[in-house]
């Protein structure tokens, strides 16, 4: 099948039964109805200036076009670039993302690698440290090279975008399937600028490691109840934790509810792709829901697998703050 052909079979699709093609196609093109018709024969090829009229006109998205001819899949890049300013319009277009998805009365589901962005933002210190961390060792910005850990240099108005991000992500409905390790890469970030000297003080990276504490007792107190407690919590049930023996590749976010699903893939620490093709998310789900037979639920009642569970991710922390309390400053 050529790709005009499957061009004009999704052209089909855009129209009611009752309107001609033919007509449509006449009208639009300024070209007689015989010539209409070699068109869509693919007697005559269209030229490139008829087929973007047509793309515009109908609102027919090339991504998707190409999709249907070759199997592509169509995927957005969503980065965070290297500029100062990007952090926060970065936050807030996750804002707005999850504000949809509450208003819509949809489900975050979430399987993490590392913990959810969102959480970090409950805790000052630790928010920004995280902030500081992929400022400096990630985005290289040039503002923050040679300097040490200062949460001065986080502008008030990232924290503020950061502190409503983590409230909107309080209102909404999500499944998080964690492992073990995923309390790792936050672990492993601050034992690298406590060993390379990029703390001012030994009790500074303390600081930062008893707020990632509290962060772990807040959700296993969630986990408890099964609601995102905020400030005096709620009574909904909002909050479901899996604990995956199965190693979580990469942090991948499948969002429903919305008129069109969408998937979050991570890239490159915190950038990602996403997509909201049909099929892919689809086989995504498909995944997902595997993954979760294969976690252990460890919201709710499940007390004895919860403490056994956080045991573990105390356990971490504790190994890592024996690490820098044993560190020269």
């Amino acid at each position: 099948m050529s790709f005009q052909t499957t061009f004009i079979e999704v052209l089909k699709t855009k129209l009611p039964k009752h309107i001609s093609l033919v007509d449509e196609l006449s009208e639009l093109l300024s070209i007689s109805k015989d010539s209409a018709y070699r068109r869509l024969r693919d007697e005559t090829p269209l030229t490139l200036d008829e087929a973007v009229q047509i793309s515009l006109h109908f609102d027919i998205s090339p991504a998707a076009l190409l999709e249907q001819a070759t199997e592509l899949i169509p995927f957005k890049y969503n980065k965070l670039y290297g500029e100062s300013g990007s952090f926060k319009l970065y936050i807030q277009q996750m804002t707005a993302l999850i504000s949809a998805v509450n208003k819509a009365g949809g489900e975050i589901i979430y399987a993490a690698e590392d913990i959810p962005i969102f959480h970090h933002f409950r805790y000052p210190k630790l928010a920004c440290f995280k902030i500081f961390y992929w400022s400096k060792s990630v985005l290289d910005l040039e503002a923050f090279n040679g300097k040490k850990f200062d949460d001065s240099m986080i502008h008030p108005e990232i924290m503020e975008a950061a502190e409503e991000l983590h409230k909107v992500y309080c209102k909404s409905k999500s499944t998080e399937i964690w492992a073990y390790e995923s309390i790792n890469s936050t672990l492993r970030q601050i034992e690298y600028y406590a060993s390379s000297y990029q703390f001012n003080s030994k009790e500074e990276a303390l600081n930062i490691v008893e707020e990632l504490s509290d962060l772990i007792a807040h959700i296993e107190k969630q986990a408890e109840q099964g609601n995102k407690l905020f400030d005096q919590g709620g009574s909904e049930q909002n909050y479901k934790l899996f604990d995956s023996e199965v190693l979580i590749g990469n942090n991948t976010i499948l969002i429903k509810g919305l008129p069109k699903p969408v998937i979050f893939i991570s890239h490159n620490t915190f950038n990602s792709l996403s997509t909201r093709d049909k099929a892919f998310y689809e086989e995504t789900s498909h995944w997902m829901d595997n993954l979760l037979k294969r976690s252990t639920q460890i919201s709710g009642a499940s007390e004895k697998f919860r403490f056994r569970f956080f045991k573990r991710l105390n356990n971490s922390i504790a190994q890592s703050k024996e690490k820098i309390e044993q560190m020269e400053f």
